[in-house]
């Protein structure tokens, strides 16, 4: 297993796609759920800041960075993990995997577009993929985490792609792992529906203004570590 990287002070994995789908198999064939985190620069400049959402981020058996610009801060110049994060390979070579071993996925997101995309996004994308269930927390009539994970572990013991905003997902893991029944849990956020949004300028100026702090906060925080060591 490969070392850990840090990036704004959070430890996160270094791996390829296909690094990643067969850690995530190891974890499987030991019986054990395995937690999974696609890491994106929201996620960390959040973490830089709150030691708790840190935590809950490094605890993750599997994190998947998904996003060029953390590659970049992380000085991972190999040309094939950019084209990785780009086209998201991860996600799709995951998701064939599960095609071929005949395993079923729900989805949970917050809001109902955030469902309707990610329904949209499979259907376009894994057609053969076996979805047995569609939930998000503003159209469900769940009072509360306990009915909602009694509700998740009803329809799949397989894969949960959880989509949700920081750090309102990373906290949900943390709370309620130990009632879901689910083999996998996949934090994929909601920066990957907003990239294939319909409306291609939705967002545009917003992602550039996060771009422009994300490079700003690690600029800072590389040269604060220099100058302490």
């Amino acid at each position: 297993m490969k070392e850990r990287i840090e990036v704004l002070g959070c430890k996160i994995d270094d791996l390829s796609a296909q690094e990643a789908v067969e850690q995530i198999e190891c974890y499987l064939q030991s019986g054990m759920m395995c937690s999974v985190g696609m890491i994106n620069r929201k996620m960390l400049m959040y973490a830089a800041k709150d030691e708790i959402y840190r935590s809950q981020i490094e605890r993750m058996d599997v994190t998947v960075i998904n996003d060029r610009e953390i590659l970049k801060a992380a000085n991972i110049e190999n040309e094939r993990r950019k084209e990785e994060v780009d086209q998201d390979v991860f996600l799709n070579a995951f998701l064939k995997d599960a095609v071929r071993r005949k395993r079923s996925v729900a989805i949970l997101a917050e809001l109902q577009d955030e469902r309707v995309a990610c329904e949209e996004y499979l259907a376009q994308r894994h057609s053969d993929l076996c979805i047995v269930g569609s939930f998000s927390i503003e159209e469900s009539q769940v009072e509360d985490d306990d009915s909602l994970v009694n509700m998740l572990n009803a329809v799949t013991e397989d894969i949960l792609l959880v989509m949700m905003p920081c750090p309102e997902q990373e906290k949900f893991l943390a709370v309620n792992r130990g009632k879901l029944g689910v083999k996998v849990w996949i934090g994929i956020g909601t920066d990957m529906m907003e990239k294939y949004s319909n409306d291609l300028g939705k967002g545009f100026f917003e992602r550039f203004i996060d771009k422009t702090k994300f490079k700003r906060q690690v600029s800072r925080y590389q040269s604060e570590k220099e100058n302490q060591s």
